[in-house]
């Protein structure tokens, strides 16, 4: 009997869920090409009591596997400058301990040249494809192509890795909980 209570309260729990974790995704048409994304669960970041950005974690069917293609969307909430973008993104990158001074040293020459200054509103969306390079747009238009998978996963690592603000990988994790919580026996 407490069996079937819990396992009512966690379908109910989903039925409400669902339209939270379900949306479509709503970044530009082009980004996902033919697969089909369901959000997974997104949050915001804060520093110094500032919302710099939202973020939200897209995948096929809402279900995150680092194995299958996903998408991280990065809604800015303040302008930053190219310096401050690029900036936290290497140092972000670099704490990962992923690649040796001098490959840091290209990575980061690479993100100057690539990543834009910021104002309120704008996106950027990165995409992982495994087995292909990954994409990243800026406001819909596709401005790099990451070959290097090291440096590709060093870039979803920001939110999706071990180092990663754990409140904040939680939140766009919440989708693969949420659901994971019908596992119940």
């Amino acid at each position: 009997m407490r069996n079937l209570i819990i396992y009512i309260i966690a379908i109910s729990f989903l039925t409400l869920a669902i339209p939270v974790y379900a949306q479509t995704a709503s970044v530009p048409n082009g980004v996902f090409g033919n697969v089909h994304m369901a959000q997974v669960g997104s949050g915001k970041y804060k520093k110094l009591g500032f919302n710099i950005y939202k973020v939200a974690l897209w995948a096929p069917g809402g279900q995150y596997d680092k194995l299958k293609p996903y998408a991280l969307q990065v809604h800015y909430l303040r302008s930053l400058s190219k310096d401050t973008v690029v900036g936290s993104v290497v140092e972000d990158v670099r704490d990962q301990k992923m690649a040796d001074d001098s490959t840091m040293d290209e990575w980061e020459n690479m993100l100057t040249k690539t990543l834009p200054a910021v104002e309120e509103g704008d996106e950027i969306v990165g995409l992982s494809l495994p087995g292909k390079p990954s994409k990243l747009f800026f406001n819909g238009k596709q401005i790099a192509s990451i070959e290097d998978k090291r440096l590709s996963d060093s870039f979803f690592n920001i939110w999706l890795g071990e180092i990663a603000n754990q409140d904040l990988r939680s939140q766009l994790l919440a989708g693969n909980q949420q659901l994971n919580a019908l596992s119940i026996p």
